[in-house]
């Protein structure tokens, strides 16, 4: 089994200073549950995929290429997208999101179409912000996210998910306190956001005996 994610510097596991990431976290449960099964069932590999700052319309420009580069067709393969979150920042200038509604619209049902050809897909949702420290983002003063935006963009991966029958993993409850407890900086979550994003993906991929 392969599992492929595709994200961006959350994906990537910017600010968990403890296990670098949700997906490292996932890779390093993967493996031992391995080992201690005497490697019988091997869990397979894990890709993080994740690159900060990264849009739909740059995943799509790398989508295939990755993916082709990890399949093999006697291997089972999950694609796991996690992304928009970048797409729906918006430019306090034109007032128009990073990536225009109908553009990212249009990507990720690219994408999720694409993945449905290499194996099971799993689409994960926008996380929560605390946009009272992102209006402007401190390290991209001409940006600002907005609870309005994410939650639309957040609407259309669901929508997306539900029309092409594939799993969705909802984060907008996934914490109780979008403060200090679980977000950096408004945005990225800590070591314990990301612990809460691994314990709930483990889950889901446990129960489609995935892992």
């Amino acid at each position: 089994m392969n599992i492929l994610v595709f994200g961006d510097s959350i994906t990537q596991g910017f600010y968990d200073v403890e296990c670098g990431g949700w997906v490292s976290r996932l890779s390093t449960y993967a493996q031992d549950k391995t080992v201690q099964n005497n490697w019988e069932g091997v869990n397979g590999y894990i890709f993080n995929l994740g690159i900060s700052g990264e849009r739909t319309t740059g995943l799509r420009s790398r989508f295939l290429a990755e993916v082709q580069a990890r399949y093999k067709n006697n291997e089972d393969t999950t694609v796991v997208v996690a992304i928009g979150i970048n797409d729906s920042i918006r430019n306090e200038l034109t007032k128009e999101n990073w990536c225009p509604f109908l553009d990212f619209s249009q990507n990720y049902d690219w994408l999720i179409t694409e993945a449905k050809k290499y194996g099971q897909v799993i689409t994960l949702g926008l996380t929560p912000i605390d946009e009272n420290i992102l209006q402007p983002i401190p390290w991209f003063s001409e940006y600002s996210h907005y609870e309005t935006d994410r939650s639309k963009y957040d609407t259309e991966i669901k929508r997306l998910s539900t029309n092409h029958g594939v799993v969705h993993i909802s984060m907008n409850d996934i914490f109780s306190d979008k403060s200090g407890p679980f977000l950096v900086d408004g945005l990225h979550p800590n070591s314990n956001g990301h612990q809460l994003i691994f314990q709930r993906i483990k889950s889901v991929l446990e129960e489609m005996n995935i892992l």
